[in-house]
């Protein structure tokens, strides 16, 4: 991990082959950061429980472990409590793959697909 110290309005630039992502610090209050993040419009920015919770897995605080849920014909399935991130991401994986979800599930359908479609 690369720990980076930046002051207000000093920018983080990072080249990926998917274009380029600026990270700005925007305010500090205290212990709150509140930061502004620039990125091609394909790639996802999201909060780290909001990504957890859109693949399946997310922290229990009450239970202080990782729960793994899935969501399949329009309800969700509680799969566990796990301490382990990476044990509770396997089962929500082995449960999306015995149930025929593909790679492609929950994203949106391309332009050439939805004409397709009609």
């Amino acid at each position: 991990m690369l720990i980076l110290g930046r002051r207000r309005g000093e920018r983080i630039i990072i080249e990926t082959a998917d274009g380029i992502i600026t990270i700005l610090p925007v305010m500090i209050d205290g212990e709150q950061i509140r930061i502004g993040i620039e990125a091609p419009g394909h790639i996802a920015v999201d909060r780290e429980e909001v990504y957890r919770r859109k693949c399946g897995v997310f922290w229990h605080k009450r239970a202080r472990k990782w729960q793994a849920n899935v969501r399949l014909n329009g309800k969700y399935r509680y799969l566990g409590l796990f301490d382990d991130i990476n044990e509770a991401a396997a089962v929500v994986s082995d449960f999306r793959a015995a149930n025929g979800f593909t790679s492609r599930h929950g994203q949106a359908l391309s332009a050439y697909q939805e004409v397709a479609k009609l």
